[in-house]
């Protein structure tokens, strides 16, 4: 670039004509812009509206209400609402697929498996439909076989049972020493839930074997592995568990701690002297 005074006087004049245009377009979008700046004054409320304000959000609701529920369909929800686990709730549907249904709290109380203070919290918020407590007329009751004393050929009675599973039932029920709860049909390989109705169309478990429960707080490892639901692992587990934690009063803690299945501990807990636990 050239210096200034080496500049002709056509290219001067037209720097300077520049400089006035920048110069007066600078002054004109200053003037013409509004640098006016709103100003918002703040005024207090009366004192009346305040109080009725106040008065108003006292009404509302300062935390999330939960009512009596039906526990026959607990939900996820319901169940962290009561700090229970949320297997729980899921254990609840796939009884109620089953279509086993809960008739009375004490039947709720014993499926939970809740000690006294848990149960406290969850009692006053289960509520069975009336339907279900008012006494209806028993029909008259056929003549069932006893599940327990049941022999290979009565249970190929029911359809859909050849030798094969008749003989896997008697087995099973050998190795428990007999059968504690209808439920316990479902672990056997190979027996669907149709067949397992069947089952119940003939037999009925009105007698249960004479077992003498475990203590789980002073059973040994050997002792807990006898029982048929409990491999020696677990027993260890549970052992060692216990020498942690001191006093076992809560199945639900501990079968979640050890990851155990809801199924499998309720299974467990039929064999166990859960007095405490569950009252």
């Amino acid at each position: 670039m050239r210096p200034l005074f080496r500049w002709t006087r056509p290219l001067r004049r037209g720097l300077f004509f520049v400089f006035v245009l920048s110069i007066l377009g600078h002054l004109t979008v200053f003037y013409l812009l509004d640098h006016s700046i709103s100003i918002t004054v703040l005024t207090p409320l009366p004192s009346d509206v305040l109080v009725r304000r106040d008065s108003l959000l006292k009404l509302q609701s300062t935390k999330d209400t939960l009512y009596p529920f039906n526990p026959n369909y607990m939900t996820s929800y319901h169940a962290y609402r009561l700090g229970l686990p949320k297997w729980m709730s899921d254990s609840i549907k796939n009884r109620i697929a089953r279509r086993e249904y809960f008739k009375t709290t004490d039947e709720v109380r014993r499926f939970l498996a809740l000690n006294d203070t848990a149960w406290l919290n969850v009692f006053p918020y289960i509520k069975l439909p009336e339907y279900v407590l008012k006494k209806r007329k028993k029909a008259p009751l056929k003549n069932k076989l006893q599940l327990n004393t049941a022999t290979l050929e009565q249970l190929q009675k029911v359809h859909g049972i050849g030798p094969v599973l008749a003989t896997r039932i008697l087995d099973m029920r050998n190795a428990l020493g007999g059968f504690m709860s209808p439920n316990q049909l479902e672990d056997i390989w190979g027996l669907n839930k149709e067949v397992i109705d069947r089952v119940w169309h003939l037999f009925s478990l009105d007698s249960f074997p004479v077992v003498t429960p475990l203590n789980i707080n002073t059973a040994t490892i050997d002792e807990l592995a006898s029982n048929y639901y409990i491999n020696y692992g677990l027993a260890s587990r549970i052992v060692a568990y216990r020498s942690r934690h001191g006093e076992i009063d809560d199945l639900n803690q501990m079968a979640q701690k050890l990851e155990i299945d809801s199924v499998r501990i309720s299974r467990i807990a039929l064999y166990l002297n859960t007095k405490k636990l569950l009252e």
